[in-house]
């Protein structure tokens, strides 16, 4: 994507190929915002389901930021990127790095899922994999 915005910017031409991967990139991006934003809507109609009976509070509550982090993040990922593709690219450095953050919530959240079925050996796991 960067690379596509430099060589307009510095007057080279871009390959097909990236042209076919920055669309794509676009496309995908606001195909996953658009489904987020869905997502966010039934959550606040459906609400969440209750924690399991065993679960210390400190882990709900975590468990409950991690959720929202997620939510915060893609949807922001989302519109710095449109905006970084449509309006302003400079606002593609805030897109990188909400990217960034993303992934740590990420592999936060994979750890404590597997610290939740390896050491606690709780249902959580279960869960999340089968609603």
């Amino acid at each position: 994507i960067v690379r596509m915005n430099q060589s307009h910017t510095l007057g080279h031409v871009s390959g097909d190929w990236d042209d076919i991967l920055h669309k794509l990139h676009m496309r995908v991006g606001l195909l996953v915002l658009a489904l987020m934003c869905v997502r966010l809507l039934l959550r606040l109609w459906q609400g969440v389901p209750n924690a399991l009976y065993n679960t210390a509070l400190w882990t709900t509550k975590a468990a409950r930021l991690a959720h929202w982090a997620f939510y915060g993040l893609v949807i922001a990922q989302g519109i710095t990127g449109a905006i970084a593709s449509y309006i302003w690219f400079p606002v593609a450095i805030v897109h990188l790095l909400l990217f960034k953050l993303l992934l740590a919530v990420i592999v936060l959240h994979i750890g404590a899922a597997l610290l939740h079925h390896f050491k606690l050996r709780d249902e959580t796991l279960v869960r999340i994999l089968k609603p």
